[in-house]
């Protein structure tokens, strides 16, 4: 069965943690939760994320697409902790290749 998630338009949503309008990443959680955050903050402050969001890696958006609006460059889906699968508290990041959604 296939993951849906609920993403409210921006006009509905404030400017601000969790769910910047200019984020160009998209982190969607196995429940349904998703945060629109910006790269170079998560590089700066994350090893992990450092590794995952690759600039080489990024959707690049036409300047059609940047004039509509959108901003999302990665997708990355939550998924179990890779270590300890039974720790629901824990989750790791799969970086998830798509079209650009937002």
């Amino acid at each position: 069965m296939e993951q849906t998630f609920d993403i409210p338009p921006a006009v509905d949503r404030p400017n601000a943690f969790p769910y910047f309008r200019d984020g160009d990443v998209l982190i969607l959680s196995g429940v349904g939760t998703t945060w629109k955050l910006h790269s170079e903050a998560l590089r700066t402050n994350s090893k992990v994320f450092k590794k995952l969001l690759d600039p080489n890696a990024a959707i690049r958006l036409s300047r059609k697409q940047r004039e509509a609006g959108m901003t999302v460059k990665w997708t990355i889906e939550m998924v179990e902790f890779q270590e300890n699968p039974a720790d629901y508290r824990l989750r790791s990041f799969r970086l998830v290749v798509s079209s650009n959604a937002c």
